[in-house]
């Protein structure tokens, strides 16, 4: 089974590669003036006393499989 008319195909990809150079392009030029205007993006880091870094939560959740032997069965029945 092969390709039958490679012109289609060949209009197909470049089609394809106009709406991705949009896509990107229209992309980056969002960001580059979000950064201008100073816009935060994302999510809000938490704050106070309970809030952790990535480092101590990782460090908390490996202590805590540590801590907590495995059970051996996976809690499904069969």
């Amino acid at each position: 089974m092969g390709v039958t008319k490679p012109d289609r195909l060949a209009r197909l990809i470049l089609v394809l590669a106009i709406a991705m150079y949009w896509a990107v392009s229209t992309g980056a030029n969002e960001e580059h003036h979000v950064a201008i205007r100073g816009e935060k993006r994302g999510f809000e880091k938490p704050e106070g006393p309970y809030a952790l870094s990535s480092r101590q939560a990782f460090v908390l959740s490996d202590d805590a499989s540590q801590v907590m032997p495995k059970s051996p069965s996976s809690g499904m029945s069969g």
